[in-house]
């Protein structure tokens, strides 16, 4: 007997809580409960792909404050949407120059020409820069755009020099002078 004066006792409370509800919502006993969806209009989100188009290694959460209305989790999938959406990668280290079609030309006479020496007479000899503020190596661009890491121009540039033979290391420099100097 107690339980079921407990049980009807309980029902009356849930029916006055759904009747309070209904008069806070304007009749509707089944307002939505919690937040808010928030969504972002097309100027927004045109806000934010630009902001990603101009810097590819901004974070979700400098995304989010650039809108300010969704959370930095909620970033990520409006990403995912965009056309063509943004998908992550790792930061391509070669110069701008590099992915010219005369670049690529003279990359392949030059190869021709190396055939013909013996492998055992050969020195090879490699540049690769070093930069005193290197850039992240992961950001985010659109898909089939890649990403050429952006280094401040006042940075110091060091370049290590390698020259080898196909068996040992000949000599090996590093200075802040590249190989034109």
């Amino acid at each position: 007997m107690r339980v079921r004066a407990e049980a009807a006792a309980n029902e009356r409370a849930d029916i006055r809580s759904v009747i309070a509800r209904a008069e806070r919502a304007g009749g509707d006993p089944v307002a939505p409960r919690g937040h808010k969806k928030r969504k972002l209009d097309s100027a927004e989100q045109a806000r934010l792909y630009s902001s990603l188009d101009r810097n590819p290694f901004t974070t979700n959460q400098q995304l989010r404050a650039r809108v300010d209305k969704i959370a930095a989790s909620t970033v990520s999938r409006y990403l995912a949407r965009a056309k063509p959406p943004f998908t992550a990668k790792v930061a391509q280290d070669q110069e701008p120059e590099e992915l010219t079609r005369n670049w690529k030309e003279e990359a392949r006479k030059w190869l021709k020409g190396v055939k013909t020496i013996a492998l055992s007479r050969r020195i090879y000899e490699d540049e690769a820069p070093i930069y005193a503020n290197e850039a992240p190596h992961k950001g985010r661009s659109r898909k089939g755009k890649p990403i050429i890491p952006a280094r401040s121009r006042y940075a110091t540039k060091y370049t290590l020099h390698v020259y080898a033979k196909k068996d040992r290391v000949v000599h090996w420099d590093l200075s802040d002078k590249d190989a034109e100097h």
